[in-house]
């Protein structure tokens, strides 16, 4: 495709409405968590950087990034400093240039769930199972999803556990736990009730700044203070694993993409609104 017209329907993406809807809703301060689908045929480390690049023009802090590859989906999950996880899910699509899919292009989380779910159930005392909470952070399962966090090569990953904790709790004990390996964590902790499509899951989004993301899958189980969940395939293939920068590379490799250069991404920019 002619590169002129690659640029020009980048721009018309970011000037459209489905554009200014994501935005108003990923600034909100009561978001939690923001996807967005997209079908497109730009090349998948130009959208990141054009992304990355646009937003830092805005005025955002970028703090990391994650990626992550479910079927024929591939995610750019961009964490800032100021707002909650913004999801890029892109599916390859030779006959277009960048636009939403046709069918429910958005998957928006907000506080109000947050609050419901936090409210439905009957969660242990945090204090008072301090010893318990302090065996799963000594256990061997939790040096093997710290060899993920340490993993040069990992881009993102879930750990899947099951308690009888308020997720809310935890989050801190885990964001402490994180920090003592060394890192660092700029962008907000949010949680998303109903993770994975599971009803009586919440999942903690952590973003180590420059490092491997990850989000904690907490299963609710009254009989259980805390521990791994033991992982099936589907969990395994569902990031239990995580997914490395190696898979990522192995995936994009399929496709012919338009490719943008760091002057056309420039260029992009210079055409478009800042992000308010």
């Amino acid at each position: 495709m002619e590169n002129n017209k690659v640029i020009s329907g980048v721009i018309d993406f970011f000037k459209s409405d489905f554009w200014n809807e994501l935005m108003r809703n990923w600034t909100r301060s009561d978001a939690e968590f923001i996807e967005f689908l997209v079908e497109t045929s730009v090349d998948h480390t130009a959208l990141e950087n054009l992304l990355i690049r646009y937003l830092t023009v805005s005025g955002y802090n970028v703090s990391a990034l994650g990626n992550a590859i479910v079927g024929k989906n591939c995610y750019v999950k961009i964490y800032t400093k100021e707002h909650a996880p913004l999801n890029l899910v892109w599916t390859y699509n030779e006959e277009t240039i960048l636009r939403p899919i046709e069918n429910n292009p958005f998957w928006f989380k907000f506080r109000n769930e947050t609050e419901v779910y936090l409210k439905s159930f009957n969660f242990s005392d945090f204090d008072s199972n301090i010893n318990e909470i302090n065996d799963f952070f000594e256990s061997e399962r939790w040096e093997w999803e710290v060899s993920k966090l340490n993993d040069p090569d990992m881009k993102h990953f879930h750990m899947f556990v099951e308690s009888a904790l308020n997720p809310a709790e935890l989050a801190n004990i885990f964001v402490s736990k994180i920090k003592d390996q060394g890192y660092k964590i700029e962008s907000p902790i949010t949680l998303i009730a109903g993770g994975g499509g599971d009803p009586e899951s919440m999942w903690i989004c952590i973003a180590p700044h420059n490092a491997v993301t990850l989000e904690v899958a907490v299963k609710y189980n009254p009989n259980t203070i805390l521990k791994g969940m033991k992982l099936t395939k589907k969990e395994e293939d569902y990031g239990g694993l995580g997914w490395t920068g190696t898979q990522i590379q192995e995936f994009i490799k399929n496709y012919d993409f338009n490719k943008l250069s760091e002057s056309d991404i420039e260029n992009i920019i210079k055409q478009l609104p800042k992000i308010q």
